[in-house]
């Protein structure tokens, strides 16, 4: 599936729609620092590889290599962001939400899943209080965060 201009879909929508949006508000954001951009991602990022050869998967398509591939580009986003406003009142992070505790997304998980997280101790539910605490920080404290750029996750117990 492509967008209306012809990118990689997951790509377009997690990425570029955002890329775009965030730099037609960065004047704005400028001329009101104190102020902050944070980038949603996920920690599946490291599975992505930015392929400029083949950047709408039109060689070989894979949905959730595709998926990788735009919280990647969110990343790095962020970090060159937070590199270029350094020093403009603007601070740039980005986060993994982790696995939010919602009814519906238990109820997604199966059961075998489940069982195969728990021979590992990986609870399906990640600590979803850091993650409230974390977007908390993010988006109302004054204070900067340090490693401007690097992408935040929340800890399971």
């Amino acid at each position: 599936m492509k967008t209306e201009d012809g990118f990689e879909m997951q790509f377009g929508v997690n990425h570029l729609g955002h890329f775009l949006l965030t730099n037609l508000l960065l004047g704005l954001l400028k001329n009101s620092a104190p102020s902050r951009i944070v980038v949603v991602s996920s920690k599946l990022y490291k599975y992505g590889e930015i392929n400029f050869e083949d950047l709408n998967s039109e060689i070989s398509y894979n949905k959730s290599f595709c998926y990788s591939r735009s919280k990647l580009a969110n990343i790095l986003f962020a970090r060159e962001l937070a590199r270029r406003l350094e020093g403009t009142g603007v601070t740039v992070n980005s986060l993994h939400p982790g696995i939010l505790n919602e009814y519906s997304l238990i109820k997604i998980l199966k059961k075998t899943l489940a069982f195969i997280l728990s021979l590992w101790k990986i609870q399906p539910v990640v600590c979803v209080h850091t993650f409230k605490r974390l977007n908390i920080h993010l988006f109302y404290s004054g204070e900067s965060l340090p490693h401007r750029g690097r992408n935040k996750m929340p800890v399971s117990k």
